[in-house]
């Protein structure tokens, strides 16, 4: 089964946690063959010409709820958007209504994942807060521990 994992960024401090997750992923020679990578700025619906029939979709963002920085979120679903997912991209709109239009064109009929990072701040031209930094070796053993188990196609 392929697998993209996409993550949504901006160069802005803390926004920047997705891309840098999966460049530290894209660098791993654990990571199998079947899985490709995707970095996006802004247009959320970029993904989307990369998505087939039968693949994966982990998607990695920055988040803001009441949780500290660097807490992360983890979120499985399928066919039903979970609702809460609605309020957690720094991204406004636009995964959310991503991930809506590839329901309604079939193509989330796998499992998919969120992980979404905690984040303190988005200012422009500072650097990944320190909180921040510690959450991406933990996404990173979790997407390696899912990406290794037998059990990817159910929820």
């Amino acid at each position: 089964m392929n697998v993209l994992i996409v993550g949504f960024g901006s160069y802005q401090a803390d926004d920047q946690i997705g891309w840098q997750i999966v460049d530290q992923l894209q660098s791993l020679d654990t990571i199998p063959n079947s899985v490709s990578f995707l970095k996006i700025a802004g247009n959320a619906m970029a993904w989307l010409s990369q998505v087939e029939a039968e693949t994966q979709l982990i998607f990695i963002d920055a988040v803001r709820s009441d949780k500290t920085p660097g807490f992360i979120h983890c979120r499985k679903f399928s066919t039903d958007l979970p609702l809460t997912l609605s309020t957690f991209s720094s991204h406004g709109l636009g995964l959310v209504e991503s991930l809506r239009l590839a329901q309604s064109l079939n193509l989330l009929n796998r499992p998919s994942l969120f992980y979404g990072v905690e984040i303190g701040t988005d200012a422009p031209f500072e650097l990944v807060g320190q909180d921040v930094t510690k959450a991406i070796p933990k996404v990173i053993a979790e997407i390696e521990k899912y990406l290794r188990s037998d059990n990817k196609n159910t929820v």
